[in-house]
């Protein structure tokens, strides 16, 4: 029986390489190597860029009929020179009404934001649900958000705004800074009747048995000196308790002679 012997290709051979063999698949290694590095480096940067970076955002806040507009910089660093595009034209029931300025006119949508800082919100009244639906207003925008970084880079953020994603939810009341003053207000108000010129007036539960205990002496007492001396209802002052007085009262009596 006659064996067939078959040659191996040479790059499957690394015991026929030539030293000039080896020396190439050094180098293709070492660029593999550097390829993959230079990568990473670039992910990382872009990484850092956009983490570092100003990320303006703009979007419809409702809460109850009433739509507000806010704008955002979510991002790190300051943005500026921020500029909105909005397609279409951005309109609100009350652009029509004599003196006021249509909301695609105001300063802040014609000129835009020279500098917006980190964190920085704007928030702005824009429109109620009962009038845009009576008007037939547009609910949904494409609004191209372009602004500046602090070292000039200009960044274009496309985004839709849509009033439709809120019909048909329900609602929540919101409360407010103006709602806290309201609440505010009534407590100074029953704090000012509790107290008197030493301090806040407070009766614990046994200064009314006290309360009850010595007013029922007192009326014992009083109706004893009527029957006793016969004088006149007239004739006697009360002092009774009262909330500048406290708990402790006492009662003059005069006998009218």
């Amino acid at each position: 029986m006659a064996f067939v012997l078959m040659s191996w290709p040479v790059w499957l051979s690394p015991w026929e390489w030539t030293t000039d063999d080896w020396a190439g698949l050094t180098f293709l290694v070492i660029a593999a190597a550097a390829f993959v590095a230079w990568r990473q480096v670039k992910e990382a940067r872009t990484l850092r860029e956009e983490q570092a970076r100003p990320f303006v955002v703009i979007d419809f806040e409702p809460w109850g009929v009433i739509i507000d507009l806010k704008i955002t910089n979510v991002g790190k660093t300051v943005a500026r020179d921020v500029q909105f595009d909005f397609e279409p034209r951005l309109a609100a029931a009350k652009d029509d009404k004599p003196g006021l300025t249509p909301i695609a006119e105001t300063n802040l949508f014609t000129n835009g934001i020279p500098s917006l800082p980190p964190g920085k919100e704007i928030t702005l009244f824009f429109d109620s649900f009962l009038e845009r639906n009576e008007k037939g207003l547009p609910d949904k925008y494409d609004v191209d958000v372009s602004y500046s970084d602090p070292s000039g880079k200009r960044y274009t953020e496309q985004t839709v705004l849509d009033l439709a994603v809120y019909f048909d939810l329900g609602q929540i009341t919101r409360h407010d800074i103006h709602d806290v003053h309201k609440q505010l207000e009534k407590i100074a108000k029953t704090l000012a009747g509790w107290t008197h010129p030493e301090g806040v007036n407070i009766m614990i539960p046994e200064d009314r048995r006290q309360y009850r205990d010595e007013l029922t002496l007192l009326m014992s007492s009083a109706s004893g000196m009527l029957r006793t001396r016969s004088l006149s209802p007239r004739s006697l002052r009360w002092r009774l308790p009262s909330r500048k007085t406290g708990p402790c009262f006492h009662a003059d009596i005069h006998a009218v002679l």
